[in-house]
C-alpha cells in the first residue's frame, strides 16, 4: 500500500501554567514538535504542514532551526481554516505536543481506513 505523503500536525497552544506551550517542550535534546516532524519525515511523509494553535512565531522559528525541516509550511489557525490550505487529498492528521516511534508512524501511513471512515489509532 502506497504511503500517504502529506502530514498536518497540530501544535497546540499554551497552557494556563505551562510554559513554553506543550509542542516546544524538550525532549532528548529536541521539541517534541521537531522530532514528530522529523519521525514523520523518517516514516517517508514529504509534505509536512504544522497549524499552530498559538506562539506561531516560536513555533515557526523552533522549525527553521532544523536543517530537515526548511520546507514545512506552518500556519496560524485562521489560516488552515480555509479549505485550500488543507484541500489536496490524504493526509494524516497528528498532534504536535505527543512523542511517538518511527515505527507507530510508519504503521499508521500505510494504513487504509474503510471507504467513508476514517482512521483513529
Amino acid at each position: 500500500m502506497e504511503p500517504v505523503l502529506r502530514a498536518i500536525v497540530i501544535a497546540p497552544g499554551p497552557e494556563k501554567d505551562l510554559a513554553p506551550c506543550p509542542p516546544l517542550l524538550r525532549a532528548g535534546g529536541l521539541s517534541i514538535l521537531v522530532r514528530a516532524l522529523l519521525v514523520l519525515k523518517r516514516g517517508g511523509v514529504s509534505d509536512l504542514t504544522v497549524v499552530a494553535l498559538g506562539e506561531r512565531d516560536a513555533i515557526h522559528e523552533e522549525v527553521r532551526r532544523e536543517p530537515g525541516l526548511q520546507e514545512t509550511q506552518i500556519l496560524d489557525v485562521s489560516e488552515a481554516t480555509h479549505e485550500a490550505a488543507l484541500a489536496g487529498g490524504d493526509f494524516l492528521l497528528v498532534l504536535g505536543d505527543r512523542v511517538f516511534s518511527a515505527d507507530a508512524a510508519d504503521d499508521l501511513n500505510h494504513a487504509r481506513p474503510a471507504e467513508g471512515e476514517g482512521l483513529i489509532p
